[in-house]
């Protein structure tokens, strides 16, 4: 292969990944694709058990339910009904991204195990440090995040910050 074909083979790819990673954040809810639920939040860990098991527990996909154009999994009939009563309850707060981010106005990765009830409401975070400097302020970051989240960020796209 000349080099000239190598060059354009390269363009091409890196092309394509830049692609693929600015697509990755054309969501307003931090979901994944798994099987038919094409939405599915938490990477399907029934949001009930953060509750009443004090950790998160992946969900049957037997026991579903939509909430917010995402898909909810649950580990039980019971869990499901739970969150069908009060479904503000039992969500993920900022839509499942980062609790960290969200106090700054970024909705940047959140990950299903990097979590936290506080004042009976689900933070998620993206890793222990988004969670350590949280717990910092928790009321503070609370509150910032509550209004960017409210007046700015809970119907736009995820997007890379500039």
């Amino acid at each position: 292969m000349n080099q000239v074909a190598i060059q354009n083979n390269r363009g091409l790819w890196l092309t394509l990944f830049v692609m693929l990673f600015l697509l990755q954040g054309c969501s307003t809810m931090n979901t994944v694709s798994e099987g038919v639920d094409s939405k599915l939040m938490l990477r399907g860990h029934d949001p009930v058990t953060y509750f009443t098991a004090s950790k998160p527990t992946l969900g049957n996909p037997e026991f579903k339910a939509e909430h917010e154009g995402v898909t909810y999994r649950f580990v039980s009939a019971a869990n499901r009904d739970m969150f069908l009563k009060a479904p503000d309850k039992y969500a993920p707060q900022y839509g499942g991204f980062c609790a960290n981010g969200a106090t700054y106005a970024m909705k940047w990765g959140g990950e299903a195990e990097n979590y936290e009830v506080y004042n009976d409401r689900l933070f998620i975070f993206g890793g222990q440090k988004s969670h350590d400097f949280w717990t910092l302020d928790k009321a503070r970051n609370v509150e910032y995040a509550d209004g960017y989240w409210k007046n700015e960020m809970k119907d736009s796209s995820a997007r890379l910050q500039t």
